[in-house]
């Protein structure tokens, strides 16, 4: 029981029993002393009001709880509590060093820190300078270290190699190496040093257009997009020397030549830019294009190339040709127009002839559309004189029209005469002729069909 609890419990047992000034001791053992102000003038007695703390937490694990505790600790990967892991929004960090030896851990800590001239990068330590010591024994490795150390009987010459020990020699020399280490001596007023002896510069350009002269000049420059290569001048990938060798002039892609003043790539007369610029295409004639894949001059379909290769033509039908003063397909020499006035044959079908260069159905015969054929027109069977046809005075009293079996098949009676004919045409039945349809038939299938006829009570047309 806390003391705010056991205080109340006092004013409780106070209020019913007469407390005098003196110390009292409760059930508890807790020495508790009458407070004064706990009676109002009026008689009656009050409580003070004991103002209680709510922690407010919420969604926080760890930090203040507004009461002078906490929300709950937190703890290191080790196991150890450690509260500084508590972040401002009230949530325990761990901290990430995976791979890592330096750097932020995420948590506000640090992973590690590197050593001197050193950095840390993406977690690592790296050097600010790394030391080149490529082909040395000793002597500076350029980041304020050394290579290495020679021996106490070896020298380091400047080349960071480790040799004898050597007395210098200068003997008759005013300038050039001493043997070891050093020099001898340096020239002065533009002088090169010649065998230990300073002298003037004696330019050498021997041989050479381009590179240094042994002096303080060239012995040349290279044009533009070349370069210099033991004294001679060399374009650079990708280029070509120009005609007069002055210039590099860029390589041009196949089919395409440099301008003989720019240089610059282009296309020869008669040809033209591929797409992209790879290459150069054949100038095509009207009507044809670049094939996509070769380049080569193609005919779209439907068009042929004319016999001189020059255009694309109409592709024509048999026997044929494109004649292009006209625009139009004409026969070839010795050919025949066929039957249906378009076509060109080198000769014409059986029941036709030619009249004037075109070939016409024979007399008496139609040109069927369908079979591309002549046919014999409507066929009458007579039961005489076979000659498939009805006189011209069909309709005049010389002719009877009767009806000679059941199925009602009319006949048609030349009374002068005494021929018979079938009322209908080939094909068509029925009283008024008005069903099936009409059959055009060649001459000998007109027979035939005469000959299997039964009609009107007949067997025996013809």
């Amino acid at each position: 029981m806390s003391q705010s609890t056991r205080w109340l419990v006092v004013v409780a047992v106070c209020l019913g029993t007469a407390c005098g000034g003196g110390g009292a001791e409760d059930d508890y053992g807790f020495d508790f002393q009458w407070q004064p102000d706990l009676v109002a003038q009026d008689g009656q007695t009050t409580v003070p009001e004991v103002a209680v703390c709510t922690p407010e937490c919420g969604q926080r694990t760890c930090g203040p709880d507004g009461c002078e505790g906490l929300c709950g600790n937190c703890f290191s990967l080790e196991g150890a509590m450690d509260n500084t892991l508590c972040m401002e929004d009230g949530q325990c960090c761990q901290p990430d060093c995976a791979g890592k030896e330096c750097g932020e851990n995420g948590c506000g800590g640090n992973c590690g820190a590197c050593e001197a001239q050193s950095s840390c990068v993406e977690g690592v330590c790296v050097p600010d300078c790394v030391p080149d010591c490529q082909g040395q024994d000793c002597g500076p490795d350029s980041c304020g270290g050394e290579c290495g150390y020679c021996d106490d009987w070896d020298t380091c010459n400047y080349e960071g190699l480790c040799i004898p020990n050597c007395a210098p020699d200068c003997e008759d020399k005013e300038c050039g190496s001493d043997g070891c280490d050093g020099k001898c001596g340096t020239c002065t007023g533009g002088d090169k040093c010649y065998d230990g002896v300073c002298g003037p510069c004696v330019i050498d350009c021997q041989d050479k257009e381009c590179g240094f002269d042994g002096c303080a000049g060239t012995c040349g420059a290279c044009p533009e997009n070349g370069k210099c290569d033991n004294g001679q001048c060399e374009c650079k990938y990708g280029h070509v020397e120009s005609p007069d060798g002055n210039a590099c002039w860029p390589e041009c892609p196949e089919g395409a030549v440099n301008d003989p003043e720019s240089g610059e790539c282009e296309c020869p007369v008669g040809r033209h830019w591929a797409p992209e610029e790879t290459g150069c295409w054949e100038d095509c004639p009207e009507g044809a294009d670049n094939d996509p894949g070769t380049g080569e001059c193609v005919c779209p379909d439907g068009l042929e190339w004319s016999p001189e290769g020059d255009a694309c033509w109409p592709v024509c039908a048999d026997n044929s040709h494109w004649v292009p003063d006209s625009e139009m397909c004409e026969c070839v020499e010795g050919a025949l127009i066929g039957l249906d006035g378009e076509s060109c044959v080198l000769e014409c079908a059986p029941g036709s002839h030619v009249d004037q260069g075109v070939c016409v159905c024979d007399e008496g015969a139609l040109f069927d559309e369908a079979a591309l054929e002549c046919l014999v027109p409507p066929v009458y069977c007579d039961l005489g004189s076979a000659t498939y046809a009805l006189p011209d005075a069909f309709e005049s009293q010389r002719f009877e029209r009767t009806f000679a079996d059941s199925e009602m098949h009319p006949i048609i009676n030349d009374v002068t005469t005494g021929l018979t004919w079938m009322g209908c045409d080939a094909g068509q039945t029925g009283s008024d002729c008005t069903q099936g349809s009409l059959s055009l038939k060649k001459p000998a299938a007109a027979a035939a069909f005469c000959a299997d006829s039964e009609w009107g009570g007949h067997d025996d047309w013809k």
